[in-house]
């Protein structure tokens, strides 16, 4: 069987070529946008289409709505008045959404290395999903240093906390969490004796695949 499949148990060495090796591990690694970041966004959409949000328009990057006159009166107090453009608790259910489908990926791509084998598109795509939590991470940290948190801060969870009142702190650990488990476990699904040549070809390959996906998103949007 064609090596490029690579269907072979955990933790067994790769007899391709280095250079072989690493090709395959960087093209997983640029296949993975629309499956790392497509989902996550449908997630939002779909919630935020359920409740009725005005104003919705779907984005392959991030889902907009008419959401001004919402936060605005949230943040005001005037609950209400908030209720009147969106359910809360469905805005807040919307925001996490995204996420919960990213540990619903995550834990697809391991059950496919578990069934399947170390396919080094489903190791990507586990990896590359999750990169999204830098930004909730740093956030924290940054407020547990006393840093001064810049007033454009907004992401999924900080949105989420902002709505229930739930600590951002708790979603952005359990980002972490599932990170450090589903990372350390994939880690056997690398080539023995390779894993110098796979992890750099497939992190630069991830680089390169988000990047494309932006890029093409952003020209899909334009249009």
């Amino acid at each position: 069987m064609d090596d490029t499949f690579n269907d072979r148990p955990a933790s067994c060495p790769d007899p391709a070529p280095w250079w072989r090796t690493a090709l395959r591990w960087f093209g997983a690694g640029v296949l993975t946008g629309p499956f790392a970041v497509l989902p996550h966004e449908i997630a939002h959409y779909a919630v935020l289409l359920a409740i009725g949000a005005p104003g919705l328009v779907f984005g392959p990057l991030a889902i907009g709505w008419s959401n001004q006159a919402f936060y605005a009166a949230f943040g005001s107090g005037d609950y209400a008045a908030a209720a009147a453009v969106a359910p809360i608790w469905g805005v807040a259910f919307a925001d996490i959404a995204g996420p919960l489908m990213t540990y619903v990926i995550v834990a697809a791509c391991c059950y496919g290395c578990s069934r399947w084998g170390g396919r080094p598109l489903f190791v990507a795509v586990a990896y590359a999903a999750q990169f999204r939590i830098t930004t909730g991470t740093g956030h924290v940290f940054r407020a547990m240093l006393g840093t001064p948190i810049p007033p454009t801060a907004n992401f999924d969870e900080l949105r989420f906390a902002a709505l229930t009142g739930i600590p951002v702190t708790m979603p952005v650990l359990l980002n972490v969490a599932v990170l450090v488990v589903s990372g350390l476990w994939l880690l056997r699904y690398f080539p023995t004796g390779r894993w110098l040549v796979a992890m750099p070809a497939v992190a630069a390959g991830i680089g390169v695949g988000l990047f494309l996906y932006a890029l093409l998103s952003a020209l899909w949007m334009s249009v």
